[in-house]
């Protein structure tokens, strides 16, 4: 999923800018899913 998901396109910015040289923390997909995961969401069923 990182290698085609646009979250981890963190090298590529809205202004066509293309940033390879920057070292940048790499986004943890897993860490997102746990969070989002464990999160009580409400609808409209209930």
């Amino acid at each position: 999923m990182k290698k085609i998901s646009p979250v981890a396109w963190q090298h590529i910015n809205f202004y066509g800018r293309y940033e390879f040289n920057i070292q940048q923390e790499s986004v943890d997909l897993d860490a997102i899913i746990q969070e989002l995961a464990q999160l009580n969401v409400i609808s409209e069923t209930e």
